[in-house]
Order: C-alpha cells, then structure tokens, then sequence
C-alpha cells in the first residue's frame, strides 16, 4: 500500500476513561505540559523532571518538579500546579526558581519565574487512534488501523502525537504523526501526517 503525506483536520470529542474517583495523569505527562507551557517562552523546550508517580488530578494539586535549563544545563526547582480540572480536562500552570539549586552554573538566561495556565485534554490512546482511523477512512478509501499505544495522552496544542498506521496485508508499518491545533472544552482538532514510505 502506497502512502504519502496526508494533511488534514478533524474535530474529535474527546472521551474520558470509564471509572469512579478522580482522572489521574502520569508524572511524565505532568512534566510533558509543564515543558510544552515553558517551550513557548524559551524558545526551546527544557528538560522536566517531575517523576514518575502518578498524580491525582484536583484542583490546585501541586507536583514538585525540577527543571534543567537547555542553555547552562543549571537545575531549577519548579512547581506544576493543577488548575481549572474538568473531567479529564486541566491546565498546568509552572513556577520555576529565581535562581539555580547550589553548586549548578548560573544561566545567563533564566527561564521564566511563572508560565501562563495551558490547556490540555487528557484522553485514552484508544480515542486518538480511533479519531485517525475515521479520519483516514475517507481519504485512504479504507479503513487503516492505527496504534497510537495503551496508556492516557495529555493533548495540548502544538504537541504532536506519534501512532503507527500498520498494513497487515503488506506487513508494513507506517510513522503517523498526529498534531493537535486546538482545544475547545471536550472538543479537539487534529491533523495527521503518514510518512510516504514504510518503517525501515
């Protein structure tokens, strides 16, 4: 199966885990949103650490993070606050140290003391994929299957996603590369790009 480069938007509602008590995210995730808020205002991503515990979604929860500045490789103390949590919906908002932990070189320029709140949607890896395959289905003239993993994707914009478009009949896989370009409540845009030729 012959693919190329396939530009192309799609909203998707956006559905949360079945379950009772709060959403939770991964510690990965929580530092993933606090990078994407910081990137915005370096101009490069920085390095966040924020473990790897899980971490109960309220309102106002606090992650103790630390942040490596890409310019001085310096460690700055950081706080990710949980903010506006609606369902699997929240924002991070990020506090980073003035100044450097002891015995780390001084950046010329430090990250920014605060970032603004970032919207981000926490959604199955099932519901992403299952998103792409619709959205495909009309420009392939079948229906692919994608695999985008089995673990919760913190969506926010500009983040892309990477899921696999995979060929059974041909036993080839297929890089696909899903970019989110909005978020508005439950709601999400979306678009996807798979690679023209076959995983090496």
């Amino acid at each position: 199966m012959k693919l190329v480069a396939i530009p192309l938007t799609f909203a998707a509602l956006a559905l949360t885990a079945c379950g009772t008590g709060p959403a939770s995210a991964s510690g990965e995730a929580v530092a993933a949103a606090a990078a994407d808020s910081l990137e915005k205002q370096l101009g490069q991503r920085p390095e966040i650490d924020c473990g790897t515990e899980t971490v109960t979604l309220e309102e106002g929860k606090t992650v103790d993070c630390v942040l490596t500045d890409p310019v001085s490789g310096a460690l700055y103390d950081t706080t990710v606050t949980i903010t506006d949590v609606d369902g699997g919906k929240w924002k991070a908002s990020v506090k980073v140290a003035d100044a450097p932990r002891g015995g780390g070189p001084s950046s010329s320029a430090p990250p920014p003391s605060e970032s603004p709140a970032q919207e981000t949607l926490t959604v199955p890896a099932s519901e992403v994929a299952a998103a792409v395959v619709d959205a495909l289905e009309a420009k392939l003239g079948q229906r692919p299957e994608i695999d985008c993993g089995e673990v919760n994707l913190v969506l926010s914009e500009g983040r892309p996603v990477y899921c696999t478009l995979i060929d059974r009949a041909a036993g080839e896989e297929y890089k696909a590369t899903v970019s989110i370009t909005g978020i508005d409540g439950a709601k999400w845009t979306f678009t996807v790009q798979v690679a023209a030729e076959p995983n090496a």
